[in-house]
């Protein structure tokens, strides 16, 4: 607490709970406990038990319960100033002796026992009236050893190893994981050779589907700009998932329906002067293509008589620093390089052009002491020397010349685009929008700023955003990655039809390898027929896992196509024999998306996370936390948050609710990191290395569907098993057997997938139902999350292999959406 509160401010028991007691539990030491609020649970939602016995029983329950690693491990009982504290602490430990018979025999983690009437607190133990600490109201402060004495005893880190021992008398004594019983760290990364067409994508054509200079985006632009009606953009059931899932849908940002018919803006450019010292915001999600639009919008979105009355200047902020002491000088040079390159035949170096762009300054000084000299003495040159070399040391001056030489005076009209403004956090965004502002302040100019749309909506009511003009807010959604892919494809073979000589070739081994163009062609329809036939599941699991980001997809995209577990013979002979361009097992497009080009999944080094893995070295093992904090958020995804915006909430409610059933808080907040890290869940704030319990996060498209593939793919479900550390070693060995069969594809075969998916899902069911108990300090409630139903999952796996004959499965019909997606394992 900051301060103890005076006598006369405690006069009944509320008070000392308000003002004296919650205070001493979450105030920060020295002067406070440092109990996380999230990890306290008050009397509303405590569990009364019967205490005493005859005349003298009653129900009781404290007013506060101090968790630890998800264990009730001190109780406090505040008490009216002047009542009896011996009473109260005879109840206490009542309480406290009930709470600890729901434990195992032997297993007592209520510790302590707390009374408080504010003027005077005690401290006992459970199992004794012998006080053990006491101090006054008076002694509360870091240099009173009464004070200090209790709160060294109740320290947190105190509690928490308290609460590790006696989680450690319930632990399991060793977890097994399949994947570490292969073998070492070689043979549990081995890697399937990379797939050789592939890996000629991704080396000659990376800038086609990932352009990362200005140059490459414009070959876009001109060649493979996909705008895409709003209309077209959302037909697929995943695209309805990933709308539906987003939180933050920019109520106040008109749409542009069309980017590649951006009439919205257009009309806006109509009268340049009326954008004169403006800011446009872009808003949009990241990867969705906000900066390609603007190259768009330059070359191609506005009427070609515009073109010339423009200048365009991108500074790029990849490289900014984020300390605003530094990013104004750093703007200032980037701003005057720029305006420099909007005239490339105007050389502003030059003698007589430098008079021109300082003309005031250089007139003002003939008209002053220059007229002392005359304009061909050596003593004018020096002095006008000495002039232009100070106005050219004023970067703020030397910008506004510029401008007004190179842009106002030629009729054109300044276009500064801040470039990649949105890779940024939330505060380094707000940061930009005020680079902007001091932009538009000092040069007469358009400022176009790209702006994530969580930072928009969550803070345009806030400083500095609020400042922003309604009618210059523009929103851009992602177009359809079908299009953009078919487009980039195009523009792929495009250049392939047009090189010479007709090979493609790729390096391995010491040897050069050479192929025909052609079979990229046929090559690249495979993949496109792989993707979106008419099941469509690889599409499904690529955009559930990118999202709106189009750069994520093709990511994905591109290790798909590299990925070992495809070989030619899928692709050809599946042509020959069918006739059909296109298409591959889904046994294969599971285990590419999967694994990637890893023989073994590990959920660290896939796109798709493992949602059941356990740490065996937290206090409480827990295979479930990460598939909990997913579900929480997806359940109060349509619930209005903190910030009055849905599906936004504290971490710290998340906590206190998953404590309810035992959870570790810690252990919730590191994988909370974990997850937004993988980008299965955001942070406010856009940040994963650090999410404190006042934070605010939300669900993803790419958490939605890794839920999805929690409830309903059982390939997801048999490549956990290989990955997630389990207590039955039974379940471990059989998972590893199968797994290290040889040739490797007998060990993926769909037999063996659909076993190591019945063990996995049969230990999960056990754990699940061993792990969803109300803790016993609280009263009964309803499971906090919706939880898996492996028994369900069990029943259609006994399906299938019912239908296998051999190492062969009948094609299943599949939905992920709506049926499981049991995919058939036909061997490579």
């Amino acid at each position: 607490m900051k301060s103890p509160p005076k006598p006369e401010e405690l006069q009944t028991e509320s008070d000392v709970e308000q003002k004296f007691a919650w205070p001493l539990l979450t105030g920060l030491a020295p002067n406070g406990l440092g109990h996380p609020e999230a990890e306290i649970f008050t009397k509303p939602n405590i569990q009364a038990f019967q205490i005493g016995k005859g005349s003298s029983s009653k129900r009781y329950y404290p007013d506060y319960v101090l968790t630890a690693l998800g264990l009730p491990v001190a109780l406090l009982e505040a008490k009216r100033p002047g009542e009896d504290l011996e009473e109260a602490a005879r109840e206490c430990r009542l309480y406290a002796v009930e709470l600890n018979a729901r434990f195992s025999s032997g297993v007592n983690p209520c510790k302590y026992c707390i009374v408080t009437d504010g003027l005077n607190t005690q401290l006992r133990s459970w199992d004794s009236d012998t006080i053990i600490a006491l101090f006054a109201l008076a002694d509360v402060g870091p240099i009173t050893p009464s004070f200090g004495d209790f709160t060294r005893i109740l320290a947190v880190e105190k509690l928490r190893a308290h609460a590790v021992q006696v989680h450690a008398l319930v632990k399991p004594a060793r977890h097994f994981r399949a994947l570490n019983l292969v073998g070492g760290f070689t043979v549990q990364s081995e890697q399937i050779a990379y797939n050789d067409f592939g890996r000629v994508l991704a080396a000659n054509f990376q800038s086609i589907f990932d352009p990362a200079s200005y140059e490459d985006r414009l070959k876009i632009v001109r060649h493979a700009y996909v705008g895409s009606p709003r209309k077209v953009r959302f037909i697929g059931e995943i695209d309805r998932v990933i709308r539906n899932s987003s939180p933050t849908l920019v109520s106040q940002a008109a749409l542009i329906e069309d980017p590649a018919n951006p009439l919205e803006i257009a009309h806006r450019f109509k009268n340049l002067p009326s954008l004169r010292n403006q800011i446009l915001l872009l808003v949009g999600s990241v990867g969705a293509g906000k900066s390609t639009f603007v190259d768009y919008l330059k070359e191609r979105g506005l009427p070609v008589e515009l073109k010339d009355q423009t200048a365009w200047l991108r500074v790029d902020l990849n490289s900014a620093p984020i300390s605003s002491a530094e990013i104004y000088a750093w703007l200032r040079r980037q701003l005057i390089d720029g305006i420099r390159t909007t005239s490339p035949n105007i050389d502003t170096f030059a003698l007589d052009n430098l008079k021109k762009l300082y003309r005031q300054q250089v007139r003002e000084f003939n008209e002053g002491e220059g007229a002392l000299f005359p304009k061909n003495s050596e003593h004018y040159a020096m002095r006008l020397a000495d002039l232009l070399s100070r106005l050219k040391q004023d970067d703020a001056l030397t910008i506004q010349c510029l401008e007004q030489y190179l842009c106002t005076g030629r009729g054109r009209l300044l276009i500064v685009v801040l470039d990649n403004c949105d890779k940024r956090d939330r505060d380094q965004q707000l940061l930009m929008f005020q680079v902007a502002k001091y932009i538009q302040q000092q040069i007469r100019c358009l400022v176009i700023l790209p702006l994530r749309h969580e930072t928009f909506e969550n803070h345009r009511h806030e400083p500095p955003l609020d400042t922003a003009l309604n009618d210059l807010v523009y929103r851009i959604e992602a177009p359809s990655f079908h299009e953009v892919l078919k487009k980039r494809l195009g523009l792929v073979l495009s250049e392939v039809k047009h090189a010479s000589p007709k090979m493609l070739s790729y390096h391995v081994g010491g040897k050069t390898i050479e192929f025909p163009a052609e079979k990229l062609d046929r090559y690249l329809h495979a993949m496109m027929g792989a993707l979106f036939d008419y099941k469509q599941y690889g599409r499904k699991i690529i955009i559930g896992l990118a999202g709106w980001n189009i750069r994520k997809a093709f990511e994905i995209f591109l290790e798909f196509c590299r990925s070992g577990f495809i070989r030619e013979e899928d692709i050809f002979e599946r042509q020959v024999e069918t006739g059909q361009v296109g298409g591959l097992p889904h046994g294969v497009i599971a285990k590419v998306l999967l694994r990637t080009n890893r023989r073994y999944y590990d959920g660290d080094h896939s796109f798709v996370k493992n949602l059941f893995q356990t740490d065996p070295g937290s206090p409480k093992p827990c295979g479930f936390l990460r598939y909990w904090i997913l579900a929480w958020l997806r359940t109060n995804g349509g619930v209005i948050g903190p910030s009055g915006v849905k599906g936004y909430h504290r971490l710290g409610d998340l906590i206190r609710d998953l404590l309810r059933i035992g959870a570790e808080p810690e252990a919730l907040r590191v994988e909370c990191r974990y997850l937004a890290k993988a980008g299965c869940l955001l942070a406010e704030h856009l940040r994963s290395d650090s999410i404190q319990d006042a934070d605010l996060i939300s669900l993803t498209p790419c958490g939605q569907v890794h839920l999805e593939l929690a409830h309903r793919d059982i390939n997801y479900l048999a490549a956990c098993s290989e990955d997630a550390w389990v207590n039955d070693s039974n379940v471990a060995e059989k998972v590893r057997k199968r797994i290290t069969q040889q040739p490797y594809w007998k060990a993926l075969s769909w037999n063996n997938t659909l076993l190591n998916a019945a063990d996995f899902c049969n230990y999960l069911k056990a754990s699940q139902d061993a792990s969803t108990q109300t803790s016993p300090y609280l009263p009964p409630c309803p499971h906090p999350t919706d939880i898996v139903d492996f028994q369900k999952i069990l029943d259609e796996i006994g399906n299938h292999r019912s239908r296998t004959v051999g190492m062969q499965a009948l094609p299943p019909d599949i939905n992920l959406l709506h049926d499981y997606p049991m995919t058939e394992g036909d061997q490579p």
